[in-house]
């Protein structure tokens, strides 16, 4: 059976910022752009109705008003989100996979990137399908152990019930984590092929969950490390630069409320240094499953037994 190396997949993002440096700047810029005009159009359309939002209100008219007014801004960002990660993963597939095609960081807007597009679009769909389809068996099995444990009418104890939806809720996690990990190849699939493939990750993983499983798990806890890092860093820039603490706080609770509080100078120190560390993130944890699609596509034999190799050229 096709194998590869966990330690190799999961530290293959700092392979690709080690040996590609001069991309990690122009990542972080193209991401500045990204997340400034998010935030700006945001702030334009809705930015009192979010802060609303985010504040805890006992009135659910308020709430509804603004989720109400934040909706339009959401349908927008959608996809705009799906065209930029159409564009960042084929980066990263581009940059795994033929490493020598390396103008503008890696960078298109062409038809891999419209591949990757309706594929991104088609995954969210089939997700939310099996989501729903996981909480409505563990709906079912609510009401079948409830009808099981009641007794004379009465309701159930709460007992029995709550700890089989306990299980549930880590049963229906496990699916999902189960099922992300099994179509996670679909991106340098559709990348490598040319067309858009949304299942022939199944059958190309099947026998490869646990070490695809423990490779995501050390990339994440990576991945972790670097925002922490990041966060860090940035957080004493905002720090000197803003006064004290109180600038930091703004991180975690930060003013949309207008398009002069997204441009005010401490929000752009946090939004610079978090671009850049965000082109160091986005390797660590999207160059993974480009990895392992490479070990298992190349050491996995055609008609004729011989190594399939040709579309990583």
């Amino acid at each position: 059976m096709a194998s590869f190396s966990i330690s190799d997949a999961a530290f293959s993002g700092f392979r690709i910022v080690r040996e590609h440096p001069k991309a990690v700047p122009i990542w972080a810029g193209v991401l500045l752009v990204f997340s400034l005009a998010n935030t700006l159009l945001m702030a334009a359309m809705a930015g009192p109705a979010l802060m609303r939002f985010q504040q805890p209100s006992q009135d659910p008219n308020q709430s509804l008003a603004a989720m109400q007014q934040l909706l339009p801004v959401y349908l927008i960002l959608l996809p705009l989100s799906l065209a930029f990660y159409a564009v960042v993963y084929a980066a990263i597939s581009r940059a795994v996979l033929r490493p020598g095609d390396d103008r503008f960081g890696y960078l298109r807007f062409g038809a891999d990137e419209l591949r990757q597009f309706g594929l991104g679009f088609l995954y969210v769909l089939v997700l939310l399908g099996v989501y729903i389809l996981l909480i409505l068996a563990l709906m079912i099995v609510a009401l079948l152990m409830t009808l099981i444990f009641a007794t004379g009418g009465k309701p159930p104890a709460p007992g029995p019930v709550g700890l089989i939806m306990f299980i549930g809720f880590f049963g229906v996690l496990g699916g999902l984590i189960w099922f992300m990990v099994r179509m996670s190849l679909a991106s340098p699939m559709t990348f490598a092929s040319g067309r858009i493939d949304l299942f022939g990750s199944w059958s190309l993983t099947r026998g490869h969950f646990w070490p695809m499983f423990w490779t995501y798990s050390v990339a994440f806890m990576l991945l972790i490390l670097v925002t922490l890092l990041g966060l860090a860093i940035t957080a004493a820039f905002m720090a000197v630069a803003g006064g004290g603490m109180a600038a930091v706080g703004s991180i975690f609770r930060p003013d949309l409320s207008s398009v002069s509080a997204v441009l005010s100078p401490v929000r752009l120190i946090y939004m610079g240094g978090s671009a850049i560390f965000s082109a160091l993130i986005l390797p660590v944890s999207l160059a993974p499953p480009v990895a392992i699609y490479r070990a298992l596509r190349s050491s996995t034999p055609d008609e004729d037994g011989a190594p399939i190799d040709s579309v990583f050229s």
